[in-house]
């Protein structure tokens, strides 16, 4: 058995695993599959060490202190040589991003910290996170392009097989044509999120989990809703599908893709777009938290193109016709 240098301990000081954690490259995605290769019996305690090391960075969704206290024991077992056989179920968490603070008392810090991003540890697993304000392009094996948007996670095999994505948050999927080594037809690529999977074969589309929204660019999509009693949805290019939250039911719609994915090209499109709309993606791409003093003004709609990674001209753009405060992280819209 290869024994790595590292201890759990030394996990959550390396410089090296701290910088994957926070900023995900394809270079560190490559180093830490190859350390999980030489070290295969280390990767739940690889796993736990990433989640602790995010619930430092969360200040949302709180996440029961028994599981909390679970993990942390988990990982202090590993550290001490000992086993851990409980096994907890994969869940999901949306994460804000938080500045790294000292790193020295994080294993006790995090014990204290609500909102951890769990995921079953699982052989071949690979996760790829972003951070408010950030996107990130990358290759699954397959040869699939994705997009991932801000403030978004994707899950995925480093295997070829099966062709499927777990996302949190929102991504653009460039889907290769893959036929099936034994039968010559192709294969599914299927992406799934709470409530939706989206079945392809070979096509351009833009998932957004939070909205459970699904924008179809080229080819053809199948929609699928979780719940048995639903008919799946066929999507032609430049129509929209949109599960009800309540009702639980579809509604399709005729749309323009490009403004639902200029994201990936660094730009904000807006089109009769309601100021509410606006505060979300605000909040959900770049962490802002948005006031507003009038309901009514919620309403108000808004033009424009904007550079994604330049909010201030955004901002500098929407005073020129409502009453705007940006302090921080909280913008106050009087008017």
């Amino acid at each position: 058995m290869n024994q790595s240098p590292f201890s759990s301990s030394d996990l959550l000081t390396n410089d090296k695993f701290i910088a994957w954690v926070q900023s995900p490259t394809p270079e560190l995605n490559n180093y830490w599959q190859q350390w999980l290769q030489r070290n295969p019996y280390r990767e739940e305690e690889l796993s736990e060490a990433r989640e602790l090391l995010l619930a430092l960075r969360t200040d949302k969704e709180v996440f029961p202190q028994a599981e909390k206290q679970q993990l942390f024991e988990k990982l202090s077992a590993h550290s001490q040589g000992r086993s851990y056989s409980q096994i907890n179920r994969p869940k999901v968490r949306s994460v804000n991003y938080w500045r790294p603070i000292g790193v020295a008392a994080s294993v006790i810090i995090a014990a204290l910290f609500v909102g951890l991003l769990i995921w079953s540890s699982q052989p071949n697993q690979m996760i790829i996170a972003t951070q408010y304000g950030e996107t990130q392009e990358f290759t699954l094996p397959d040869g699939t392009e994705v997009f991932l948007n801000a403030n978004s996670t994707l899950r995925y095999s480093t295997e070829d097989t099966p062709r499927e994505v777990w996302l949190e948050g929102e991504a653009y999927f460039q889907v290769v044509k893959q036929k099936n080594g034994l039968t010559q037809d192709l294969d599914d690529f299927k992406v799934h999120t709470r409530n939706l999977t989206v079945r392809v074969l070979g096509t351009r589309f833009v998932v957004d989990s939070r909205k459970e929204q699904v924008v179809l660019d080229e080819g053809k999509v199948e929609v699928q809703p979780r719940a048995n009693d639903q008919t799946n949805l066929s999507l032609v290019p430049g129509e929209m599908a949109v599960l009800n939250q309540e009702t639980k039911q579809i509604k399709v719609s005729q749309v323009n893709p490009y403004e639902y994915i200029a994201w990936k090209d660094n730009q904000l499109i807006f089109n009769e777009t309601p100021l509410y709309e606006i505060a979300q993606l605000l909040q959900d791409r770049y962490g802002y938290e948005v006031k507003f003093k009038t309901p009514a003004t919620r309403l108000e709609t808004f033009n424009g193109t904007f550079p994604a990674n330049d909010l201030q001209i955004l901002f500098r753009t929407l005073e020129k016709s409502i009453s705007l405060e940006v302090n921080e992280k909280t913008i106050l819209i009087n008017e």
